[in-house]
């Protein structure tokens, strides 16, 4: 019985994916706006990403992901949906053209992403085994610091606008591991990252080059 309605729920799954293209093509349901249900609409992709990769309603989803773009930017990684179904993408590259290029652009375009890169290349360059986030709720800004020589020394100042899709990329980070920050550098890379949040207005990671 199990089997014959996990049959059944494909076509279920095609006609409410081609039902919702259908209404946007003809205006009668518009295109949601950037960053607007973060949570709902990560699901249903998700929700048909989850189907068997042979399914239409797979494929539908795989596609349609192309243009839900706003799905895979840092700031929705904070929230739980929207960073499995980063998750999910991540796991699909490699088999699907989609796939491969929605994470290109995910883990290497957006300025943000290279910013805590270069954070991290900066840090294992000079030889720190921690890196401080400072975020202060009252200022305009918050600070990065590095532990080395057994001595904080500032490294960077950076505007509140960075905050939120900074700590998206760190989430993304915790998630997915390493690769997910550094997909791209060559130098040497610290292997192990450990976060430590404190009341969530400081971060602590712990760098290891072992």
């Amino acid at each position: 019985m199990a089997q014959t309605l996990k049959k059944r729920s494909i076509p279920i799954a095609v006609a409410a994916f081609l039902k919702r293209v259908l209404r946007r093509t003809v205006g009668m349901e518009p295109s949601p706006q950037y960053g607007e249900n973060i949570a709902q609409r990560s699901k249903q992709l998700l929700d048909g990403l989850s189907l068997d990769e042979g399914s239409l309603a797979f494929k539908i989803a795989l596609e349609e992901l192309r243009r839900e773009f706003d799905l895979l930017d840092e700031e929705a990684a904070l929230i739980p949906e929207g960073l499995e179904l980063q998750k999910k993408v991540v796991e699909l590259a490699g088999r699907y053209e989609i796939a491969d290029v929605l994470v290109r652009d995910m883990l290497t375009k957006p300025p943000v992403v290279r910013l805590f890169s270069c954070i991290l290349v900066d840090a294992a360059k000079a030889g720190a085994s921690q890196i401080k986030f400072d975020f202060f709720p009252d200022q305009e800004g918050f600070s990065v610091q590095l532990w080395v020589g057994l001595v904080w020394t500032d490294m960077m100042n950076l505007p509140t606008v960075l905050e939120l899709p900074l700590r998206g990329v760190i989430a993304r980070v915790e998630g997915l591991g390493n690769e997910a920050a550094c997909p791209r550098f060559q130098t040497p890379m610290p292997q192990n990252l450990e976060f430590r949040w404190r009341d969530r207005q400081q971060l602590v990671i712990h760098l290891s080059l072992d």
